[in-house]
Order: structure tokens, then C-alpha cells, then sequence
């Protein structure tokens, strides 16, 4: 809030078909027995190649300069063959598996709970993203 945030949303898209077999499932009440859901969704053979990619978005809006102004972040990342993971296992460890490395290393010295851009050093953080794959395109629109 003190950095200007007024409004703050999230929102995430899957296939349709996708959709449709987690809805299935959870209709035939899989969701409720964890174990019976193991017996039938079983996780690939290691001889199965995941090749897949994930864009998270994130779109701020604002003025500048007394100008409207847009900035659109996508952050892509793609299936690792070297570590055998979809995109989505990418996106969702990279990032904190970075931080707890930089909490090691004492580049991160803060005790307790904090939004990440108070106390992750964000240069060196993008810089350890690149280095695991993953990229930050920008894009800045005025009106």
C-alpha cells in the first residue's frame, strides 16, 4: 500500500479439457480419498519427456509522468530437460529455492515474514532466475 498499490488480482488459465478431467474427477469424489486418487492418477514414467512452457503475467497499471502507463512483465519458463521438470515445477521452486540459497549465503539477513521486494535483492534475484532458464520480458505502454 505505501508503494501505491490500490488493487491486486489473481487469476490463472487451463486448458478447457484439462478442466473437464479435474472436474470428473472431483465429481466421482477422487479429491475425498487421496489414496484411491493415487491408485488411479498415476506420475509418469521417467521415460516420458515433458516439453512444455508457463508465462506468468503480471500487469500493473498507473501514471507516469501525468501519463497512463502500463507495464506488462511476463516471466517464461519452460520444461528443464537437464532436471526433468515441467514448466510448472520451474516456476513454482525456482523462485524460492533461489531465496533460501541467498538466505544461506547471508544475502539475505532478515529475521521473520516479509513481502519479497522488501528484502530480496531483486537484481541479483532476476540474475539467478536467467541463470535457471527462466526470463523476464518487459513491455511499457503510455496513453
Amino acid at each position: 500500500k505505501n508503494k501505491g498499490l490500490k488493487e491486486c488480482s489473481f487469476k490463472v488459465g487451463f486448458q478447457k479439457d484439462f478442466v473437464h478431467d479435474v472436474s470428473v474427477l472431483i465429481d466421482l469424489g477422487l479429491n475425498k480419498h487421496p489414496d484411491v486418487a493415487k491408485q488411479i492418477i498415476k506420475p509418469p514414467s521417467k521415460n516420458i519427456r515433458i516439453r512444455d512452457a508457463e508465462i506468468i503475467r503480471v500487469i500493473m497499471k498507473g501514471m507516469k509522468n501525468g501519463k497512463r502507463t502500463t507495464l506488462t512483465l511476463d516471466c517464461i519458463a519452460k520444461f528443464n530437460p537437464k532436471w526433468n521438470f515441467a514448466a510448472g515445477d520451474i516456476d513454482t521452486g525456482t523462485p524460492i529455492s533461489i531465496m533460501a540459497q541467498m538466505i544461506l549465503q547471508g544475502q539475505i539477513q532478515n529475521h521473520g515474514v516479509f513481502p519479497p521486494e522488501q528484502i530480496v535483492p531483486s537484481t541479483l534475484f532476476f540474475l539467478e532466475l536467467r541463470n535457471r532458464g527462466m526470463r523476464i520480458k518487459s513491455a511499457i505502454s503510455y496513453r
